[in-house]
């Protein structure tokens, strides 16, 4: 559904008696990438087990490739994830889910 990329420098502030504060840069930062996804069963997947992929994913903190359109995007690890059904049948299951996932470069 979404797909954003965010850039950093590293900054380190120095107090100074009197005056602001002086700025150092420390160099750039870690890429973050921003990726939501929509599980949708009528898609052919279901939302709880890819749901459960992911959890492993973050427990394992492990980086893995992103795969984008079969181009590879560098490697990653999954910082955190929010995850929202959509539609849940009466006995509970879920049927569609979004997933936001925060990435962080992992070079």
């Amino acid at each position: 559904d979404g797909y954003g990329t965010e850039l950093s420098t590293r900054l380190s502030e120095h107090n100074v008696i009197g005056a602001k504060p002086k700025v150092e840069v420390l160099g750039v930062g870690l890429i973050e990438k921003k990726l939501d996804i929509l599980l949708d069963a009528t898609l052919g997947v279901k939302p709880a087990d890819e749901i459960e992929k992911i959890n492993k994913m973050i427990i394992a903190g492990k980086r893995q490739p992103l795969i984008l359109g079969g181009n590879p995007k560098g490697y990653w690890i999954i910082e955190k994830a929010s995850i929202e059904d959509k539609r849940i049948t009466n006995v509970g299951v879920s049927t569609t889910a979004q997933v936001a996932l925060s990435l962080k470069e992992a070079n």
